[in-house]
């Protein structure tokens, strides 16, 4: 069993507003959709932080503890002393949050009650962070009046307001082909997805394909099975299967569930790894990894499946659309949707297409 391919883009291939963020000297703020670096811009200027001479002591949090797991790894490949100071929000907050610290720099901060974010002045007079409210995914986050809640959230405005940090806006998509972007936008029209974004996207990539078993659960572990199969072998493809719910939900079958995957790969004779947030057990993440949309945030992968894709427009107490987002934007190439059903308004041919589809 192969461990997850961590991969962190040089200083150098940063774009100009990347490293002008990495290098201010002020407090910032960074926002931007998916695949634009918020993170990797929040982590280099992490690690600048501990190369100059007189090192800036910072502390880089992020709100999960997968993201957090990513980052310290990835980290660790050019600075074991930056690495140490990394940590997921909740957990640092619990165990180190008396910690004065020269710099905190909060990653993925929408996700987490504005208090929270206030609160981190008690540690440092200097708070960056990086934000964006398409991909705020913590339950309870928006009232049925449309309002942000914010017991539980930081939408950007609200940051912007009680941090005035040097704001800088990400506008290119390094992660996502084209294409993914595209069918995104197609599915969630209620994101703002500017075409900047779209236009942005480095390669046009190949159609994403949608899998419909008919309702057959024996199709469904077969495709998965399949998948999975043809990529497993090659040690630097990192592979996702991401689903909605840690447990079975009363509108859902266990098939929506990360562990009925994980004992499926098992018993096919297959290794990989499998992470909730009720897990207590010690994070590790192999390349071939399955775990919710939540706990995959701010993570990629080369090949992405999501199985029971006919839930994507469902309201659920804990998942809505922006968990379905956060899942299609993970992808860096493939990306594999089984549905027990068609899903009429995605075409898959003239001048609209946006996906392939095959009946099983």
């Amino acid at each position: 069993m192969s461990k997850y391919y961590f991969r962190l883009p040089a200083y150098e291939e940063l774009n100009t507003t990347q490293r002008a963020a990495v290098a201010d000297n002020n407090p910032i703020a960074l926002s931007g959709g998916p695949g634009t670096g918020k993170s990797i811009v929040s982590l280099w200027r992490h690690i600048l932080n501990y190369s100059l001479e007189s090192p800036i002591k910072s502390q880089l949090i992020t709100h999960t503890k997968s993201l957090a797991y990513y980052l310290r790894n990835t980290c660790a490949e050019v600075s074991e002393e930056a690495a140490n100071f990394i940590d997921s929000s909740k957990h640092w907050a619990y165990y180190d949050g008396f910690t004065k610290r020269d710099e905190i720099i909060h990653d993925e901060a929408q996700d987490l009650p504005l208090q929270y974010n206030l609160n981190l002045r008690n540690n440092s007079a200097k708070i960056s962070y990086g934000a964006d409210n398409q991909q705020l995914i913590t339950p309870g986050s928006i009232k049925p009046d449309g309002t942000f809640n914010l017991a539980v959230c930081s939408p950007e405005s609200s940051l912007r307001d009680n941090f005035n940090n040097s704001l800088y806006q990400l506008n290119n998509n390094y992660r996502n082909p084209k294409r993914i972007m595209l069918l995104a936008k197609k599915l969630f029209n209620i994101a703002d997805i500017p075409s900047e974004i779209i236009d942005s996207c480095k390669t046009i990539g190949e159609f994403p394909r949608l899998l419909i078993t008919n309702n057959d659960r024996t199709k469904l572990e077969n495709t998965v099975f399949n998948i999975v199969n043809q990529y497993k072998n090659d040690e630097a493809i990192n592979i996702a299967i991401l689903v909605p719910f840690e447990n079975p939900n009363r509108n859902a079958t266990e098939t929506a569930t990360a562990l009925y995957y994980y004992d499926l790969i098992q018993r096919k004779g297959i290794g990989c790894s499998y992470y909730t947030n009720r897990l207590v057990s010690k994070l590790q993440i192999n390349n071939i990894h399955i775990t919710t949309f939540k706990s995959a945030k701010g993570l990629e992968f080369d090949v992405v499946i999501i199985p029971d894709f006919h839930l994507y427009n469902r309201t659920f107490d804990v998942v809505n659309w922006r968990d379905y987002y956060v899942g299609v934007t993970r992808t860096r190439s493939n990306l594999y949707l089984i549905s027990n059903l068609d899903i009429p308004h995605l075409h898959d041919s003239g001048a609209n297409k946006t996906i392939d589809k095959v009946i099983l």
